[in-house]
């Protein structure tokens, strides 16, 4: 993995609010609350039009609401939070990782859906911009030491609590040699992709674009690198809330021929996928399921809802999985909308262990599109990495 720091662009420094979690892990309400600060970064990365969006942003340059870090640098987050009864940490790094010409080292772990990695594409491609850093993790046994150095001797940038509960603390790192020994840490070494999938695969598709033209600015993305063996890693489900496409009705009974149902866990309460339809179902693969010849991996849970829920129980289209499924890890927002009558049901899914989601992936299996939720979230704004302007004023 080939790493290095930028002079990214950042917020003016005693700006207040211009933080927010991931764009695509934003409600509605979440989005119109951060909205209502001025200079807030969902203003760039959930746009209501382009071209309004991409005139707002040189105009934040311009009034140096952005400004650009004079020397190169990356920046360590110490992320503190609660976690069932402990205290929990998390360290890592924002900086930019070669992802073009495509190579072994950086290994996704999710299919991308056509709609998005489009948007992000266009997004990107009319800002000149990434606004937001995906999220990478990485056995590399050297990142570790090498973050808690910059620690004790990087300058402390900011501290700010999220509405979660989860403390950041961002750390500069401008030194060559603080730089140098994350670049050897990761040198040689994959991570595989935990967020950010469709901003990754937007991100090569322009690349390969530039490159055509001998032009090779968009061959790094900015990206947020941690490491796998951190108590603070957290992967948890994505629950999948359904609306029935038009003139048509789904119920429980759909699910029925291939699935067991029971009001309660017929294991040991983990790992089983619930159905919900106003009362909680968990619901089992049977004989008649396990019998097919359809490959599905039944101890992928996605996998199961998509290849048997959806597709064999329910039989909806890619479109419409793609245009009628909504992905929440909330899972009582996914009861509410039920409760509320605005889905059919919604399929609860169950955290992943982090070994087992490390074997499966270290392969090179693509799971189905979201699969999972890695908590804590990286805040995006602390950084903008403007391809090719990084040396500019």
């Amino acid at each position: 993995m080939e790493v290095s720091g930028s002079r990214f662009l950042v917020f003016r420094s005693g700006l207040e609010h211009f933080f927010s979690p991931p764009f695509d892990t934003i409600s509605k309400a979440e989005e119109a609350v951060l909205k209502s600060f001025p200079y807030n970064i969902t203003h760039l990365t959930l746009p209501l039009n382009i071209e309004e969006t991409r005139v707002e942003f040189e105009g934040w340059k311009n009034e140096r609401i952005l400004q650009r870090l004079p020397d190169e640098a990356v920046f360590v987050i110490e992320q503190r939070f609660m976690h069932g009864g402990l205290m929990l940490r998390r360290v890592g790094v924002i900086c930019l990782v070669r992802v073009f010409p495509l190579s072994a080292d950086i290994k996704p772990h999710e299919l991308t859906f056509p709609g998005p990695r489009k948007g992000r594409h266009s997004l990107m491609a009319a800002l000149g911009c990434q606004p937001e850093p995906i999220f990478l993790i990485t056995p590399a046994k050297g990142l570790s030491p090498s973050l808690e150095e910059i620690l004790r001797s990087g300058k402390k940038m900011m501290i700010f609590e999220e509405p979660a509960g989860v403390t950041n603390t961002i750390y500069v790192a401008d030194s060559p040699d603080a730089l140098g020994r994350l670049r050897n840490a990761l040198e040689g070494e994959s991570a595989i992709v935990a967020d950010g999938h469709h901003r990754l695969a937007a991100v090569r598709e322009i690349a390969e674009e530039h490159s055509a033209q001998g032009d090779p600015r968009w061959n790094y993305v900015l990206a947020y690198v941690t490491s796998t063996g951190s108590d603070g890693l957290l992967i948890g489900g994505i629950h999948r809330v359904v609306r029935a496409p038009q003139g048509r009705e789904f119920s429980i009974s759909d699910i029925r021929e291939y699935f067991d149902l029971a009001d309660s866990p017929p294991g040991t309460g983990k790992g089983e996928i619930v159905v919900y339809d106003g009362r909680m179902r968990y619901a089992t693969p049977n004989r008649a399921a396990l019998s097919l010849d359809e490959k599905v991996d039944f101890s992928i849970a996605p996998d199961v809802v998509n290849s048997l829920i959806f597709r064999k129980c329910l039989k909806m289209t890619d479109a419409e999985i793609e245009s009628l499924v909504t992905y929440t890890h909330d899972a009582d927002f996914a009861r509410s909308a039920v409760d509320e009558g605005s889905a059919s049901f919604s399929i609860l899914l169950p955290d992943w262990d982090p070994e087992e989601f490390a074997r499966k992936v270290s392969g090179g299996q693509l799971l189905p599109q979201k699969s999972t939720f890695f908590y804590p979230k990286v805040p995006s704004g602390i950084a903008l990495f403007e391809p090719g302007m990084e040396q500019g004023g």
